[in-house]
Parts: C-alpha cells; sequence; structure tokens
C-alpha cells in the first residue's frame, strides 16, 4: 500500500515544528505501508532555516513541496498563500511515476479544507481512496474563533469546501473525538469515520542537553524560580487570540502572587501574531514572568520538566469545542507528568477523561485566577500524581504506533458510519481528585 499524506501544514524534523505527518509516516513504514508527505513550501510553522526543493528525505521520510508564497500575519499574503496549494497540488499528478509512487490512498488532513477538489481529482486519476482529515472545523473555526461573519465570501467558499469534502471522501476521519456529533448534525451521518487524534512519541520525548540561547535563557530563569520558592506554570504553543495567553498573564497580574500569598512564575514558549503583545505584557509585568521565544522540541521537553502545571490555553467556545479538542501542547505536558489546567467545558479532551488537571468552564479573569490559585496550593506530590494520571492516560491512548494501526485498519476493513459513535465517548464533567 502507498500512501500520500496531504497536509499544507506538515513538518518533521529540519523541516517544520508541525510533526503529525513524520511520526504517521514513521510507523506506517514499520507496517510495511509506502508513504509520501506531501505539503507547502511554505507556511507559519516552518523552521527558519528550511527552504526546500521537493523531494526531500528526512530521517527516512520523504517529502514532495507545493510550491506555496510566503505570508505573514491573517491577510491577503495568506490567502494566496493557501490558494496557491490548492492550485498547485493538482500538478503533483505530474511526478508519477519518476519522483512519487502512484497512490492507493490519499489522505487530505484539513488544517484548511481548500485542496480538496484537487484530492478528489487526484483520488480519481490513480483510483484510490480518498481520507478526508479533520482537524480544524471549517468555517466554524473562523466564525467562533475569530469572529468572522457567516455571510463572508471566505466563509462560504470554505463551508462550500467541508461540504465536497464530506460528500465526496471514502472515510472521514478526525483527531477531534467528537466530530462524529458535526458530521451528524450537518447529514453526513452515514459516512464511515474513526477518531485519529493528535499523538506521542515517546523515543521523540527523551528530551535533551540544552545549548540553543533561547532554551539556555530559559533553564537560568527556572533556575532563579526555583531558588525563590515559585510554583512554575509554563505555556508552550502558538500565541494567537484563540489561545488565551493574554488572558492567563492578566488573571496572575503584576507580582506574580496570588490571593493567598503564593509566588509563582509564568513561562511562555511559542511565537505568533501576538508575539510582541505578550512580550510587551511579560515587561511590563516584571517579576515572575518570562517570554522565551521558540526553542526545538527536545529541549523543551527538558525544560518542561521543571515546571510544575501546563496551561492549554483556549477562550471557552462551547459551540466549537463541544465536538472536542487535541491539542499537541496537551500531550506535551502529559508526556513530561505535568497537571494541566485547560479553561474550557469539558469534552471528551484529555485532560477531563485522564482526570490529569483540572478542565473547567472559565469565563473571566477571577475563574481563571481561582482555577490557577487551586493548583498552586497542592502540594508537589498531589500535582505529580495528577500528572501520571495525564501521562498513563496519553501512552495508553496517543502512541502514534498505534493511531498508525487504526489508521489501517480503517482503510482496510471500512469503519463504522459516523452516527455509530454516540454512545463512545462520554463527556460529562468529572470533578478531580487530588488526593
Amino acid at each position: 500500500m502507498q500512501i500520500w499524506y496531504v497536509n499544507h501544514y506538515s513538518g518533521g524534523p529540519g523541516i517544520a515544528t508541525a510533526e503529525r505527518a513524520f511520526r504517521l509516516a514513521q510507523a506506517w513504514q514499520q507496517h510495511g505501508v509506502g508513504c509520501s508527505v506531501i505539503m507547502g513550501s511554505f507556511h507559519h510553522l516552518m523552521l527558519p532555516e528550511a527552504d526546500f526543493d521537493s523531494p526531500v528525505q528526512t530521517n527516512g521520510v520523504t517529502y514532495h513541496f507545493v510550491k506555496t508564497s510566503p505570508y505573514s500575519g491573517n491577510g491577503v499574503s495568506r490567502l494566496r498563500n493557501i490558494l496557491d496549494f490548492a492550485r498547485g497540488l493538482y500538478r503533483v499528478a505530474g511526478r508519477v511515476p519518476d519522483q512519487l509512487s502512484k497512490p492507493d490512498v490519499i489522505i487530505y488532513s484539513c488544517p484548511h479544507p481548500h485542496g480538496i477538489y484537487a484530492a478528489r481529482d487526484l483520488a480519481r486519476k490513480f483510483q484510490a481512496q480518498l481520507v478526508f482529515e479533520i482537524r480544524d472545523l471549517w468555517p466554524l473555526s473562523l466564525t467562533e474563533l475569530l469572529g468572522t461573519s457567516r455571510f463572508h465570501p471566505f466563509v462560504q467558499v470554505t463551508a462550500h469546501a467541508e461540504r465536497f469534502a464530506f460528500k465526496h471522501a471514502d472515510v472521514v476521519a478526525s483527531v477531534l473525538p467528537k466530530a462524529w456529533l458535526y458530521m451528524v448534525e450537518r447529514g453526513y451521518g452515514s459516512k464511515p469515520f474513526v477518531v485519529v487524534p493528535n499523538g506521542l512519541s515517546e523515543t521523540f520525548a527523551e528530551g535533551a542537553t540544552l545549548q540553543s540561547p533561547t532554551a539556555l535563557s530559559a533553564s537560568r530563569v527556572l533556575e532563579a524560580w526555583r531558588s525563590d520558592g515559585r510554583v512554575v506554570f509554563v505555556y508552550a504553543g502558538a500565541l494567537g487570540p484563540p489561545n488565551g495567553v493574554a488572558e492567563f498573564l492578566d488573571a496572575v497580574g503584576p507580582g506574580a502572587t496570588l490571593d493567598d500569598g503564593t509566588r509563582v512564575g509564568i513561562l511562555v514558549f511559542g511565537r505568533g501574531p501576538l508575539s510582541q503583545t505578550i512580550q510587551d505584557k511579560i515587561d511590563a509585568f516584571g517579576e515572575g514572568f518570562a517570554y522565551c521565544g521558540q526553542v526545538p522540541k527536545n529541549e523543551l521537553r527538558t525544560l518542561l520538566r521543571r515546571c510544575d502545571v501546563g496551561y492549554a490555553g483556549l477562550v471557552d467556545k462551547p459551540d466549537l469545542f463541544k465536538y472536542g479538542i487535541s491539542p499537541n501542547k496537551i500531550m506535551d505536558y502529559f508526556t513530561e507528568g505535568l497537571p494541566v489546567l485547560l479553561p474550557i467545558t469539558p469534552c471528551g479532551d484529555p485532560v477531563s477523561m485522564s482526570q490529569g488537571g483540572l478542565t473547567r468552564s472559565i469565563s473571566d479573569g477571577v475563574g481563571l485566577r481561582t482555577a490557577i490559585t487551586e493548583l498552586a496550593a497542592l502540594s508537589s506530590e498531589q500535582r505529580r500524581r495528577l500528572g501520571e494520571r495525564g501521562k498513563s492516560y496519553v501512552l495508553a491512548n496517543h502512541r502514534f504506533d498505534d493511531i498508525a494501526a487504526r489508521y489501517l485498519q480503517a482503510l482496510q476493513t471500512r469503519p463504522q458510519p459516523a452516527s455509530a459513535h454516540a454512545e463512545e465517548i462520554r463527556t460529562e464533567e468529572k470533578v478531580a481528585s487530588y488526593a
């Protein structure tokens, strides 16, 4: 079997920070299945030094690039980049058989759905199965997270692409545990559906010696905070409006001292459209706050082990998150044994399902500060036990080897329709036990 895994924003070691395509491809190869990753030549998760012509091989995984123009922010240049990928994907057919093997399966992974038309045509041309992999729900993410009107032309075009994907896919897969509900509500409950969540790699979680300037700087900050007796909260991920990082900083406030007198440290890693805003706020708040930009993934894992609580971010949007979430940052935190603060309504998420932290609908800074205080007041042993619950859960449910095998089984046997998943996930709020 040959799989084309198509994701505009794919990545891997030395290419981009997104690791899913790389890990799945490696796992499939262990099962004797070939996989080529097809991605954009430029996107916002690319590493600064990444500049490739197709094809490139890294650690046994082959990447093919669709030429896409550079962009910054979320304006016209990013729309042009999306259009570049959607149009350029058609031309990938010309690389068969000299550069690419003929596919048996084309998985179109959806950070956006606009390449689905080309993916469908490619699947027809090569008589391959077409899988639509839902990562973000479009256009619901636009209307809920960014506040875009549902009548906006881009929203309407995106909604059409999503409907087209549901209609023409042979199988629908999703990292979201309740995406089946989204499909049922839109009349696609008869489509075969499988949950393939974001995963972790135990070998990748081994950590590394700190070498980068940003990691060394963060290490010095952590050492000083430890000497000062602070409870350290860490955020590592994208810095955009949906991530709630500014709200998190404001909930703690200048002085980094909670109402019960507990002193905390707030460490932020990542980049995004709000990077400068976060930097300015942290500079203004002073002691107890630090922004350290991005660090290499292995070095980040080493630093996470020196923290006490992971903040999962997200501004609660029940109409969107009721279909589930699967942030990579939660995998990172739990892999390193950190309890997690997730300030949204429980939705079958790894935190509430594992009881590895605190999942709670939080609508304002007062509620967020209360949750922070609650976790900071725990003993080190109590926090360790929460983190171990989370770690045990993700090791049992989110290993890439298992996810890849589940994917292969779905491709070979066709999974149950979306409507049959109604009883599989319990989403009631669980009361966190700190015993």
